[in-house]
């Protein structure tokens, strides 16, 4: 009777977080004027500065991101150098109630923070860098929110793959130099993070290798204090995956309640009514499975109602594709595909979508 009951509650809690997770919030970043849809992308490339070597962006933005459909690119792509010779660009976030991009480099270890122009122009960049994470650092996840004393609290995430770590900072856009985490998550000597991905009080934590899991950690808003400290948070649930075989990163849209999560063996998941399946926890099996990728690394879903679509960067192609989320499966023939091969191929290793 009593296991019945802890179910229950447990179900109930479940429930209750996610239908506040989906409600809009008023310390949402207002809708602009035109609608702004641009894509992140972080290149894992290294500029090497020897007076010879072609100067490229590792990073930019796609504007507007669905503007690659039918092969061919109509919009603007806004970069900037962000790294020289040391850098090795992974995870990449974007937040508009702080106007804020981040972007951080494995090799080298820096978080950088740029500024935006209204038309999406990068600026040059401030940075910090953590003295305890490892050279693994994968995807970035930024959650904003007013507390009770109506003040935003920004709080920045990073994967530290090597180190089997999250990493969290309070108010990210304010560090600069060498520091320390405000806090680490331990996620377990057989537990690689990879993927982020935020939903309000939510963390997405998508595990790298054999274990094929996808985690969910709640209560980020009450997760400040205590400066410096390594914590195990609990488990809210989790799910494996069907078929996986070495997760990457993940995206999980509120409104449609689809997870996109791509593997590193050519594949990118599609689990539709993702509530449900995290309720239960256990094994999922995949509502759709794309494939035909050499080798996908992120995702990123445009939820609004009239666009329904999923970008994946994918490392070997040195490419950009965009799929209808609603109905790719398989083999399927994407919308449109944008490779950066001219000169340098460069190597997308993140995408970020800002979409309002």
């Amino acid at each position: 009777m009593m296991l019945h009951i802890a179910k229950y509650i447990f179900f109930l809690f479940l429930s209750l977080f996610f239908i506040v997770s989906c409600k809009r919030v008023d310390d949402e970043p207002i809708a602009p004027i035109v609608p702004i849809t641009r894509l992140y992308v972080s290149f894992s490339d290294i500029y090497v500065d020897d007076g010879t070597s072609e100067v490229y962006n590792n990073i930019v933005a796609i504007d507007p991101a669905d503007s690659i459909i039918d092969g061919a690119i109509r919009g603007t792509v806004l970069g900037y150098n962000s790294q020289t010779t040391n850098g090795n660009g992974r995870g990449v976030v974007f937040n508009a109630d702080i106007s804020r991009l981040f972007q951080a480099g494995s090799r080298d270890k820096y978080i950088r923070s740029f500024t935006l122009s209204n038309a999406g122009v990068i600026s040059a960049s401030t940075y910090f860098v953590d003295t305890l994470v490892t050279n693994g650092i994968r995807d970035i996840a930024l959650y904003s929110y007013l507390n009770s004393s109506n003040t935003r609290v920004n709080q920045l995430y990073v994967a530290d793959l090597n180190g089997r770590y999250v990493h969290f900072y309070l108010g990210p856009q304010s560090l600069t130099n060498y520091i320390r985490p405000t806090k680490r998550f331990y996620t377990g000597a057989n537990s690689t993070p990879f993927g982020l991905d935020t939903s309000n009080d939510t963390l997405f934590v998508s595990m790298s290798g054999n274990a094929h899991e996808i985690r969910l950690y709640a209560g980020l808003n009450s997760s400040i204090g205590g400066e410096d400290t390594t914590v195990t948070p609990e488990i809210l649930s989790s799910i494996t995956i069907a078929g996986a075989t070495d997760l990457r990163g993940l995206s999980y849209s509120d409104s449609l309640d689809i997870l996109a999560v791509a593997d590193n063996d050519g594949k990118v998941f599609i689990i539709e009514d993702a509530k449900s399946k995290f309720s239960a926890g256990g094994e999922v099996n995949p509502t759709r499975t794309i494939t035909g990728f050499s080798n996908p690394a992120d995702v990123a879903i445009d939820e609004r109602s009239a666009k329904k679509r999923l970008y994946v960067a994918d490392r070997t192609a040195h490419s950009i594709l965009l799929f209808d989320i609603t109905t790719a499966n398989g083999n399927a023939t994407p919308l449109g595909t944008l490779t950066f091969g001219a000169g340098i191929a460069r190597t997308p290793e993140f995408i970020h979508l800002d979409a309002r």
